[in-house]
């Protein structure tokens, strides 16, 4: 989109050996990747409105007074989930300077996100889909449909490129080719423990079982306020969020 790009221009930041990327123009990302998961927040919206007015009566006088940043899609917890999963994951320090920033994992999600209903489909298909360029590492060949939408590439040079979507000529893997690529290794060895500690998990039919393996891998906290959603099956309609209402954050920011 050329009116986006033309304001779009990237600052990165190195604070403590950690590298970081952030978008001077986050309105114009905002607007992006609100356009990517339109169609799942128009599916949602109205039920987790009502129900956030119910709970919430003495703040909300009807669903109209519901804010739209409360309602939380299948590709929004998605993501928020890879993140959770992320900071625990990379938090030691042999790890930490290569964990995946927050605006790559969000970028690849909604581009990857094909408007699966529930959370536990969602996060399904997009951990899938980003296992199938794992083969990037070694030099081979993906499958065509997902070389074609060229997300994640290899270019001529060896290096890597994920572009911005409002400004393509940024790469926010311009680091990834550094210490023998050790930043696309650790991604995608990332990506297959999500696999494991995220979704073959959740074949465990006992609730306090799976509550306490969930824990280990997305914080004590996060599972007791979330618990319900994160369980969600396959094809199962999207349970009904729990209210919790603070500050709420933008997709791409940590």
């Amino acid at each position: 989109n050329n009116g986006l790009q033309s304001t779009a221009i990237a600052i990165t930041h190195k604070s403590d050996a950690v590298y970081s990327w952030s978008a001077s123009d986050p309105r114009g990302y905002g607007t992006w990747f609100d356009g990517r998961n339109a169609a799942a927040f128009a599916r949602v919206v109205v039920e987790q409105k009502r129900f956030i007015q119910h709970q919430a009566s003495l703040i909300y006088a009807s669903v109209d007074d519901v804010p739209d940043q409360l309602v939380r899609t299948p590709l929004q917890r998605s993501v928020q989930l890879m993140k959770r999963n992320r900071d625990l994951h990379f938090n030691r320090p042999a790890k930490i300077e290569y964990a995946p920033i927050s605006i790559i994992i969000t970028t690849l999600a909604a581009r990857l996100y094909q408007g699966e209903p529930d959370t536990y489909s969602a996060l399904a298909g997009i951990v899938g889909r980003l296992q199938g360029h794992t083969a990037l590492v070694e030099s081979r060949t993906i499958d065509p449909s997902l070389a074609t939408m060229g997300l994640i590439r290899r270019l001529p040079n060896g290096r890597w490129y994920i572009g911005n979507p409002v400004n393509p000529a940024e790469n926010f893997a311009d680091r990834w080719h550094e210490d023998d690529h050790a930043r696309a290794r650790a991604f995608f060895s990332w990506v297959a423990g999500l696999q494991k500690d995220l979704l073959d998990l959740q074949t465990d039919t006992n609730p306090r079982l799976l509550k306490e393996s969930l824990a280990r891998v997305l914080g004590t906290t996060a599972v007791a306020k979330h618990f319900d959603v994160i369980v969600s099956s396959a094809g199962a309609v999207e349970p009904r969020p729990r209210i919790h209402i603070s500050r709420p954050a933008k997709p791409w920011r940590k």
